[in-house]
Parts: C-alpha cells; sequence; structure tokens
C-alpha cells in the first residue's frame, strides 16, 4: 500500500499526527503504532525496477541525482548515491536528545519484546526518524 491508495496509511492515519514532533509530544503511542505498521510494509521490501533503472542512469553519467518524496531508501538500496529525499527518511531514527544524536534503523527499534524508543539507562532518548 502507499499513503494515498485506497487502503493507504493516510486512509487510517491522520499524517499531521503521526508525522510532527507536535504529535510524538501529544500522541506518542499513536505515532509509533504508525511507525511499527510502516517498519513492517517495508520489511522484506526493496527497490523495483524503477529504482535500479535510476541507479544505472547516475552510474553511466546521465544522472546527476535523485529528488524523491519517497522515504523508504529504496533509491540507495538500488545504488543511487546522489539522493534527496524531501521528506525525510524513514530508514534510520535518531535520538532527539542534542547530546547524544545515536542513530540506528528504524526496523530495530521494533526487534524483540521491549520497543526501543526511549533508554536513559543507554545513554539516550526518545528516537524518531531521521530527516
Amino acid at each position: 500500500p502507499t499513503y494515498r491508495d485506497g487502503d493507504g496509511l493516510w486512509k487510517r492515519y491522520d499524517a499531521m499526527e503521526v508525522s510532527s514532533l507536535a504529535g510524538l509530544v501529544g500522541e506518542p503511542a499513536k505515532v509509533w503504532a504508525f511507525e511499527r505498521e510502516f517498519s513492517e510494509i517495508l520489511r522484506g521490501k526493496g527497490p523495483n525496477p524503477g529504482h535500479l533503472a535510476l541507479a544505472k542512469l547516475e552510474d553511466e553519467g546521465c544522472l546527476d541525482m535523485v529528488v524523491t518524496q519517497n522515504v523508504d531508501g529504496f533509491h540507495q538500496a538500488s545504488g543511487s548515491r546522489n539522493v534527496l529525499e524531501l521528506h525525510g527518511s524513514e530508514v534510520h531514527a535518531i535520538c532527539l536528545n542534542r547530546e547524544c544524536g545515536k542513530r540506528m534503523e528504524m526496523e530495530q527499534l521494533f526487534v524483540g519484546e521491549v520497543d526501543k524508543f526511549w533508554s536513559p539507562e543507554a545513554g539516550w532518548g526518545i528516537r524518531w526518524p531521521e530527516g
């Protein structure tokens, strides 16, 4: 599914509620439910022939940059090196603690029994999608 198709994510979630820091502060459980669902959608998926074609064009010097609204990291996974993600990335999370800034893969936030959104013991604060 995409965000806007018949069974897309924006049919079940309000974009401003789940894709903003205000939403995270106001309803963190809703934000992380969305992030978990999106992570599950991406699991096992990868670049399509269009992503691969753009990477090949870049390799051949016919393309300087890929500018995308996609947040899935498939352009980079296909081999594109110069990618501008207009809406950020759902591939990595960063710590919002300014002194920390630790980065990890988003899918790792949902591995195991305990969600890894917050761990002062480990030296990092709330994780948020990078971008």
